[in-house]
């Protein structure tokens, strides 16, 4: 049901959905392990499709606060209601104003938008976003499939690393990002 939905979306609306095929298991489990979550991580995920990052860390580690969701695609939602300790969030580029209540910070922050669909000011705004709600230390993990923004990730975070992960459909890079 999530693929052909994914597909689907895909079809009638490229540049919101960004791939033809949701993330492959391979590439969620990278993403976990790279984020290094612990029980009490406070995580945000820009982009959850279908869920299949959603479910792998919800599978990973028994969060103590709500994974906070962020899907623009109102198609998606039903299935994302389904997971138990989130909280569904409509808009990533009302990240900051969503999120202005958590004094802490986050520790890990998902994203699967497809970013090079959005012009250079958006993206920018997002990433300054995102570099805000993260506590010191807190990470940015990324996953697009091309490597050319990472000039850009650079600008905003100052240590930046790069992986590629193949066993995806289309290959994926992930862009872990760490605020100093």
């Amino acid at each position: 049901m999530g693929k052909l939905l994914f597909m689907k979306n895909f079809i009638s609306s490229p540049k919101t959905i960004g791939s033809i095929t949701p993330s492959s298991k391979r590439l969620a489990r990278t993403l976990i392990k790279l984020g290094e979550i612990s029980n009490n991580s406070i995580v945000v995920e820009l982009g959850s499709g279908t869920g299949i990052i959603t479910q792998t860390i919800l599978d990973t580690v028994d969060l103590k606060t709500p994974l906070l969701i962020f899907e623009n695609d109102t198609s998606f939602h039903p299935q994302l209601m389904r997971y138990h300790n989130t909280i569904l969030y409509d808009n990533a580029f009302l990240l900051s104003s969503k999120l202005n209540t958590l004094r802490e910070g986050v520790d890990i922050v998902y994203c699967g938008l497809p970013l090079l669909n959005f012009s250079d000011a958006q993206v920018d705004e997002l990433l300054n976003q995102i570099y805000d709600v993260l506590k010191p230390g807190g990470k940015l993990i990324c996953f697009q499939y091309t490597p050319l923004l990472f000039r850009k990730f650079n600008k905003v975070f100052n240590k930046c690393y790069l992986t590629f992960v193949f066993l995806n459909i289309p290959p994926a890079f992930v862009f872990t990002c760490v605020k100093e």
